[in-house]
């Protein structure tokens, strides 16, 4: 998506104009943004592809296998050319830290306050009803 909110199709991968937010909208339903310019990409009646600045009605997308955009009218959700992933830019990978690290790094433990006067069991038989005998 050009500055002019015009698409086209280029295979420069290092293009800043191919980076676009998925967000998604329903289940396996994304709106499509691009982050260089804010605007969506929109289909038509007549199932062409423009740009709009706001999200609206859900289509399917398809792209041929020569990279160009189906009309919206032959693309049914069950065809392989609507089915298509977004390439991944970075994964970072991150080491899971062990058990040891942990525990090194965590705070001490809270420890109970001596002001606070313990509560004996002796305190709480005088509290219940005497015994009667049934004799």
């Amino acid at each position: 998506m050009l500055p002019d909110g015009t698409m086209d199709g280029t295979k420069d991968e290092n293009s800043s104009f191919l980076l676009f937010n998925l967000i998604p909208v329903g289940l396996r339903i994304v709106a499509i943004q691009s982050t260089k310019t804010g605007r969506y990409v929109a289909m038509n009646s007549e199932g062409y592809l423009y740009t709009s600045t706001q999200s609206g009605r859900a289509w399917y997308i398809g792209i041929n296998r020569d990279g160009q955009v189906m009309k919206g009218n032959r693309v049914k959700k069950t065809k392989g050319a609507a089915h298509f992933l977004p390439k991944l830019i970075e994964v970072a990978m991150y080491r899971e830290p062990s058990l040891h690290d942990i525990g090194e790094q965590s705070p001490p433990r809270k420890t109970a306050k001596t002001s606070d006067t313990p509560v004996s069991n002796d305190d709480k038989k005088d509290k219940l009803p005497p015994k009667t005998s049934a004799s």
